[in-house]
């Protein structure tokens, strides 16, 4: 694919510039409303361990999260919580969990048809945070 297709930026840090690490971190990525990707057809952010490279074998199977993600849960304002930690949320937040390894990792996010928002900088995705 070309960018005009698909683009796929890396997160690798969070808001303070600080390498992910679900050892020692829970995270939160949070879209408002009005500032989720604009893309012409889907995005998702995908979860890798930073040594192995690999995808994140997990409990509940997956690997990746986005717009299509079945069940995701969104706020009374529209906004998009996503919570990202090697260990359960409970029950009641997992529809939005993007499981993380115990260990350092990186998220590859994947936008498909992207605007010219995101293919010309404009568009940031939202910082990763710690919790």
């Amino acid at each position: 694919n070309d960018p005009a297709e698909a683009y796929y930026p890396g997160v690798y840090a969070d808001q303070d510039g600080q390498p992910l690490d679900a050892s020692k971190h829970k995270y939160l990525l949070r879209f408002e409303a009005d500032n989720m990707p604009p893309v012409g057809a889907f995005w998702s952010t995908t979860m890798y361990d930073l040594e192995k490279r690999l995808m994140v074998a997990n409990p509940i199977n997956r690997y990746s999260i986005g717009d299509r993600t079945a069940g995701l849960k969104y706020g009374h304002d529209g906004s998009l919580e996503i919570t990202i930690q090697h260990g359960s949320p409970g029950a009641d937040k997992e529809s939005n969990w993007l499981p993380a390894p115990n260990a350092p990792f990186y998220m590859l996010m994947r936008l498909y048809l992207p605007s010219m928002e995101i293919l010309n900088g404009q568009y940031e995705i939202p910082p990763v945070t710690r919790v």
